[in-house]
């Protein structure tokens, strides 16, 4: 009798995690964009091209679209600070065939746009600790973009790609995690706490690992993971192609407990991608290969 009841408790517990669509609105946004970014207050998006030229921004309750700039790159990972004051972006422009980059701020309540490195070569896009510092590197050596005034709680943590490799920082000190060896590792995500690292590596899927390198859990067929606010569930894309173009690819949102995938497009006439969460973790906002955004109001629940 205690194993038939202990039974019906997992079974229980694992049946009762569920995520509900309630509904996926297509925002209208009057053209073509993409890589949808929720604001931390989630009233607006940040938007892009499908090359990430331009960069704009979406006010959702008026609907009403803003050019940031139409500056090459610029959407390439874009950030904002955590109180939506600020926007991180890197732009460039091609000179006798040199790509020359420049780092830039703007300023939300101005909107003025601060450069702080302007036509520099070797220098990458902006990246965001946990605890708010925004950080560059410049010919392979880092410097410092904004300096939070947040406390010192998540150890200035940041996850980032390098080389294909992925690279864990803390308090400036960084080390290289190699779990399967010498490989392509793309899209390497740092979860809300810190502890652990979702990533993708080439033709394997997608997986978690804590900060030493172990591997602890297989996600599977996905690619393009992004952790929830809460750090229970993992949004992703399982997008196919024939070697040229993309054939399929669905949202798909990942039980972290029971690894149990959700579909949340179902789609047989879209190919969705790149999901994003918003702060509250109530909604994932994505686009397609037309260039429409879409908002996804969820109801989840972890039993």
């Amino acid at each position: 009798m205690k194993k038939i009841l202990l039974f019906f408790v997992l079974a229980a517990s694992v049946f009762a995690q569920s995520v509900q669509v309630e509904k996926i609105v297509k925002v209208n946004t009057g053209g073509r964009f993409y890589f949808p970014k929720f604001s931390p207050n989630d009233d607006a998006l940040l938007l892009t091209s499908s090359n990430y030229k331009g960069l704009y921004l979406l006010n959702l309750r008026t609907l009403k679209i803003e050019t940031i700039t139409e500056e090459n790159g610029a959407g390439f990972k874009a950030k904002f600070d955590f109180n939506g004051d600020k926007i991180f972006f890197r732009t460039y422009k091609l000179v006798d065939g040199k790509k020359y980059e420049s780092q830039k701020i703007l300023e939300m309540p101005e909107r003025k746009v601060i450069t702080l490195f302007k036509d520099k070569r070797e220098l990458t896009p902006p990246i965001k600790t946990l605890d708010g510092d925004v950080f560059c590197f410049l010919q392979g050596r880092r410097a410092e973009i904004e300096k939070s005034l947040m406390k010192n709680s998540g150890g200035r943590k940041s996850v980032f790609i390098r080389n294909s490799n992925i690279f864990f920082s803390q308090n400036e000190n960084e080390k290289v995690l190699k779990p399967f060896g010498d490989g392509i590792y793309v899209w390497a995500s740092l979860s809300p706490e810190g502890n652990f690292i979702a990533f993708t590596y080439g033709g394997k899927g997608s997986f978690v690992m804590d900060t030493d390198g172990n591997v602890v859990k297989n996600l599977g067929e996905l690619h393009f993971p992004r952790w929830s606010p809460d750090g229970k569930w993992i949004a992703g894309m399982n997008d196919r192609d024939n070697g040229y173009d993309y054939t399929s690819s669905d949202i798909i949102i990942v039980n972290l407990k029971s690894l149990k995938k959700f579909n949340v497009t179902k789609s047989t006439d879209k190919i969705e991608m790149y999901p994003e969460w918003s702060s509250d973790g109530s909604k994932i906002t994505f686009h397609d290969l037309q260039g429409n955004i879409y908002i996804a109001k969820l109801y989840l629940t972890e039993g």
